[in-house]
């Protein structure tokens, strides 16, 4: 008997699916506990486009905002081409902890969700269904 089945699959997928549910909620938290001092040092021009801080300011799209900065306390690195340094200074380690988690979280979902359909596909294909 195989470990692995449909059903097996399909519960995974959800349950992945199911995970973006609390992430949102998670998201939504972690951008109206947004230090000020963040936004009021690098949410400007030098930082990022014209078309960028009207897109992500006051929009549906302002968790986005939030998320570019989360991705800076696992990624450090990642802001040197918009010169944003010394992230974590800004911060509290509560709220650098809660951006890591969430950003593995999103990585893990992502691994799991890619990783399937990987399978997936190239089960199709040794099968001769795709």
């Amino acid at each position: 008997m195989s470990m692995i089945t449909e059903k097996g699959i399909a519960t995974l997928v959800l349950l992945t699916m199911f995970a973006a549910i609390p992430l949102i909620v998670s998201v939504l938290v972690m951008h109206f506990l947004m230090p000020k001092a963040i936004l009021d040092r690098y949410w400007k021009t030098p930082h990022f486009r014209e078309s960028e801080l009207a897109a992500f300011s006051g929009s549906v799209f302002a968790p986005m905002r939030t998320v570019m900065f989360l991705w800076l306390f696992l990624f450090p690195r990642a802001g040197a081409k918009r010169q944003i340094e010394n992230l974590s200074r800004l911060t509290p380690a509560w709220y650098r902890l809660a951006g890591v988690v969430i950003d593995v979280w999103v990585l893990l979902s992502a691994f799991v969700i890619f990783g399937i359909g990987t399978c997936l596909y190239l089960y199709w294909k040794i099968s001769g269904v795709a």
